[in-house]
C-alpha cells in the first residue's frame, strides 16, 4: 500500500473512529498532496469528498459544495459511477443545507432521481440508501410530507440490515408524524429510534433525536421538558462536533423560542443548564421518560 493510501486510512482512523478532526484534515491533505504527486486520482477523489465532510463539520458549506464538485468531476474522469452517486448526494444535501434547490440547471431531485437511477443500475444497496434518503430530505423542506414519508418508509424497508440507517430513517419518519400533528406516532417511532441508537451505541442520530423530542414536547406544551432537552443537544453537538443545518438551525429556534414563551425566564435558563448538564446517557434516559409535567 502506498503512502498516499496509508496517509488516507489514518484519515479515516481520525475522523470516524477518533473523532479528531484537525489531525483527520492533516492526513487527507497530505493524501491529497502524495496522490496528485504520483496521478493516483482514485485516492485524489476519495481524500477530497472527505475533506468535504469535514469541511461540513465546520459549517463551512460553500468549501465543502465545492470540494464535492471536485470529487464529482473527478470520478466522472475516472468512469466511478459510485463516486459519481456519492458525488450528486453530497451536492444536494450541501444545497439542501443552506436551503438552495437547484444546482447547475438541475433541481435536487433532478440531481437526485440521475442518482437513483445510477445506484439502481449498479446495485449499490448503500447509494441507493443514501440517495432514498437525501430524496425524503428535499421533500420534507418542500412541505411535502407525504412524499417524504414515502420514501423513508421504501427506504427503512431495504436497509433491514443496517441498523444506522434504520435510526435516520425512523427519526425522520418521527419527523414527519409530528409536523402532520400525529403526536402518538411520531413519539412511538422517536422512541424506536432512540432506544436502537443507544442499542447500537450509535451517536450521531442523538442529538437530533433529542432535538425531535423537544420538539414534540414544544408542541405538546410540555416546555420545561423541551427546554432540557434543547440544552442536552446543544451539549452532545458540541461533544461530538456534529453540526446542524441551516435550514434545520431556523425550526429549532422556532422551537426553542416557544418553548421560552412557555416558562419564565428563570425557569427556562433552569430547565435548559439541566439538560446541558446530563451526560449524554441520563439524557437518553430521560427521553426516554414520559414526561409527568
Amino acid at each position: 500500500m502506498g503512502m498516499a493510501r496509508v496517509c488516507y486510512q489514518l484519515g479515516q482512523i481520525n475522523a470516524f473512529v477518533e473523532r479528531d478532526f484537525p489531525a483527520a484534515s492533516r492526513y487527507y491533505k497530505e493524501s491529497l498532496q502524495l496522490s496528485r504527486q504520483i496521478g493516483e486520482r482514485r485516492v485524489m477523489a476519495l481524500a477530497i469528498n472527505n475533506l468535504g465532510l469535514l469541511a461540513e463539520t465546520q459549517g463551512d458549506w460553500a468549501d465543502a459544495r465545492s470540494l464535492y464538485e471536485q470529487t464529482l468531476s473527478l470520478s466522472r474522469e475516472l468512469g466511478d459511477m459510485d463516486g459519481v452517486c456519492m458525488g450528486m448526494i453530497n451536492i444536494s444535501m450541501t444545497l439542501l443545507a443552506q436551503g438552495i434547490d437547484h444546482t447547475s440547471g438541475k433541481s435536487l431531485e433532478e440531481l437526485l432521481a440521475e442518482s437513483l437511477s445510477i445506484a439502481r443500475e449498479l446495485g449499490n444497496k448503500s447509494n441507493i440508501a443514501e440517495t432514498l434518503f437525501a430524496m425524503g430530505r428535499v421533500a420534507r423542506f418542500q412541505n411535502n410530507y407525504a412524499e417524504a414519508r414515502k420514501l423513508h418508509t421504501e427506504n427503512l424497508t431495504s436497509v433491514k440490515n443496517n441498523k444506522g440507517f434504520i435510526v435516520w430513517n425512523l427519526l425522520r419518519l418521527g419527523e414527519l408524524a409530528r409536523l402532520e400533528n400525529d403526536y402518538v406516532t411520531a413519539h412511538s417511532t422517536l422512541l424506536e429510534a432512540l432506544s436502537l441508537a443507544k442499542e447500537v451505541d450509535y451517536r450521531e442520530p442523538i442529538a437530533p433525536l433529542f432535538e425531535e423530542f423537544a420538539a414534540l414536547s414544544v408542541a405538546q406544551r410540555h416546555a420545561k421538558r423541551s427546554a432540557a432537552l434543547f440544552g442536552a443537544a446543544e451539549a452532545l453537538r458540541a461533544a461530538i462536533q456534529v453540526v446542524l443545518y441551516p435550514v434545520e438551525r431556523v425550526e429549532v429556534d422556532k422551537n426553542i423560542a416557544t418553548a421560552r414563551a412557555q416558562l419564565s425566564e428563570d425557569e427556562f435558563n433552569q430547565a435548559w443548564a439541566e439538560g446541558k448538564a446530563m451526560t449524554m446517557e441520563e439524557a437518553v434516559k430521560f427521553a426516554l421518560e414520559e414526561s409527568n409535567e
